[in-house]
């Protein structure tokens, strides 16, 4: 509901217990997107109740059907592509896997971002650890999302892919190779939908679907007079959020066949 009233932001931010200004936020961005998680389907079937009481169309998507593999989606490492076909080179399963151009149904196309905080702190002298020295690092990654007949779910990130089957088209710049692969497998993938709208919808998913944050310990050192200074990272990405997030588009955009059939 993009142009949901004041008093429908109202109610839903009070039922929710979240800022006005975030409900306004995701509903502004006139995509489905997730309101709330919760840890039954009881309460879900209650919250869904609620928020079409105050006239916004929602429904209810298991965490299943946005995980369905653990393991997640298939990497892909390589394409060989033709004009009638696209194989799909998946060597982390030893699956090397080809549909018609017409089995293709949907691509999603996102950005990999890692923020890496290094932290080193030394023991004081009263037991209190002392701040020695913080380095943050951060990374951006292109990726792609390629659903096929039957939900078949693989993955293209830019690091590591093999861009050869761009041929002539290949050049030595990494975005620019990956972008020539987007719009060659758009063009020619002509019963899929490119989605692209990852980017614009990131911020509003953050209240549902938040970064993932974790800790790493990288060690300790022991210096002269026994002292001893140790090495951790805070890591947030938003992997887990892309992925729930493609999963959505490719639920929704199947859902949407379906009806039109």
């Amino acid at each position: 509901a993009p142009e949901a009233s004041e008093e429908q932001i109202r109610g839903t931010a009070s039922f929710l217990r979240q800022p006005e200004d975030e409900i306004k936020n995701i509903l502004a961005v006139g995509l489905p997107l997730p309101l709330a998680r919760t840890s039954t389907r009881t309460e879900a079937d209650l919250v869904v109740k609620r928020l079409m009481a105050l006239g916004l169309n929602a429904r209810f998507i298991d965490d299943q059907e946005l995980m369905p593999h653990a393991a997640g989606p298939k990497l892909v490492r390589a394409l060989d592509l033709t004009d009638a076909s696209i194989s799909l080179n998946t060597p982390g399963s030893g699956e090397s896997v080809k549909f018609a151009w017409s089995d293709i149904s949907l691509l999603v196309r996102g950005r990999f971002r890692e923020k890496r905080t290094e932290i080193n702190e030394r023991q004081g002298k009263r037991q209190d650890k002392e701040l020695v020295d913080v380095r943050e690092l951060t990374s951006d990654e292109m990726v792609l999302d390629v659903y096929a007949v039957n939900g078949w779910h693989g993955r293209i990130t830019a690091t590591g892919f093999n861009f050869s089957c761009l041929g002539a088209e290949k050049t030595f710049a990494t975005g620019q190779n990956f972008n020539t692969l987007v719009e060659r497998m758009r063009l020619q993938a002509t019963e899929a939908v490119l989605d692209d709208t990852y980017q614009g919808a990131r911020t509003a998913l953050d209240l549902a679907w938040p970064l993932t944050q974790k800790s790493e310990a990288l060690g300790w050192k022991r210096h002269s007079l026994g002292k001893i200074s140790t090495d951790a990272a805070m890591i947030t990405d938003n992997e887990l959020q892309f992925t729930r997030y493609s999963r959505l588009r490719y639920l929704l955009n199947a859902a949407e066949k379906e009806t039109a059939t």
